[in-house]
């Protein structure tokens, strides 16, 4: 490290390091107010100790989400609604259509089920699944 020439003294190298460590605390607290101020009580990077982890990521701006099912690998919008299980899951409107389908075809009845393929759980279909709304 070269200064004017000169080879870097012991305090003009301390005083890099000092002055590196004070930049990153002000980006810490910048950072920290930044999502203090979009607090999201859901939001994974929003919570301790994820919020560590996720400290040095660069933020993003998503104006528009997409949902992909897993299922069906469809896209899940007004045409073919998320629909969450009683557990949490979330699965296309169609795909759920399809799994209480197969239930049916499978136990030669309709007693209308679907089973979460995520946990094997058997939940009441449509009676027990729940519209998503995303705002």
């Amino acid at each position: 490290d070269m200064d004017h020439g000169r080879p870097a003294t012991p305090h003009h190298q301390e005083r890099q390091h000092q002055d590196e460590r004070e930049k990153k605390e002000q980006e810490q607290k910048r950072r920290k107010r930044k999502s203090s101020q979009h607090y999201n009580v859901n939001c994974p990077t929003c919570n301790a100790p994820f919020n560590a982890l996720s400290a040095r990521l660069p933020f993003t701006n998503h104006a528009h989400s997409t949902l992909v099912c897993s299922v069906t690998n469809a896209v899940m919008d007004e045409h073919n609604l998320p629909m969450a299980l009683p557990n949490g899951n979330v699965y296309s409107e169609r795909a759920l259509e399809l799994l209480a389908a197969a239930a049916a075809d499978n136990n030669n009845n309709s007693n209308g089920f679907v089973t979460d393929p995520r946990t094997g759980e058997q939940f009441a279909f449509p009676e027990a699944v729940k519209k998503v709304f995303i705002m």
